[in-house]
C-alpha cells in the first residue's frame, strides 16, 4: 500500500465560486496559473498545478455560497521564498495576511475576489535528520 492509504494519489482540490469568468481571469492574473481544460457544462475550470488539479466550480443558481476561510478546506501551495510571493500577490491587488513564521514553516493566507482561503508555505532548512511531510525534498 502506498504512502496514500487505499488511493494512489491526491487527484482534484475544488474551489467553488459565484462567478466563474471573473474567478478564471482572477486565477489567470494573480496566480500565473494555465487553463488546462474548461468544461462549459458543468461551469468549470481546470487548472494543471503537477500531480494535482485545481478545479473553479461556478456554484448553481439554487446552491448558496458559503466560504469556510480557515475554518474549512483550503488549498496550501508551496513557495521557495514567502516575502517575494507576497509582495507580488501584494502589488497584483491580492489581499493577503502577515507572514507567520511557525516552527520550520513560513506562511500567509491569501483569497480570492468570492472570499476563498488559500495559504502559501515556505518550507526553512531542516536539520539533517528532520523530514517536513509538507515538502518531500527535505
Amino acid at each position: 500500500m502506498s504512502g496514500c492509504g487505499i488511493f494512489n494519489q491526491l487527484d482534484t482540490v475544488i474551489i467553488r465560486v459565484t462567478d466563474l469568468e471573473q474567478a478564471s481571469q482572477w486565477y489567470a492574473n494573480k496566480l500565473e496559473l494555465g487553463e488546462k481544460c474548461i468544461n462549459e457544462t458543468e461551469d468549470l475550470v481546470v487548472y494543471d498545478l503537477g500531480n494535482v488539479n485545481l478545479v473553479l466550480w461556478q456554484l448553481k443558481s439554487s446552491e448558496e455560497f458559503n466560504p469556510q476561510g480557515m475554518r474549512g478546506t483550503y488549498p496550501i501551495f508551496g513557495t521557495h521564498n514567502a516575502e517575494e510571493t507576497r509582495e507580488t500577490l501584494v502589488a497584483r491587488g491580492v489581499r493577503v495576511t502577515n507572514i507567520y513564521e511557525t516552527g520550520n514553516l513560513k506562511i500567509f493566507y491569501f483569497y480570492d475576489p468570492d472570499g476563498n482561503c488559500m495559504e502559501a508555505c515556505q518550507t526553512l532548512r531542516l536539520s539533517d535528520d528532520s523530514h517536513c511531510p509538507l515538502n518531500p525534498d527535505y
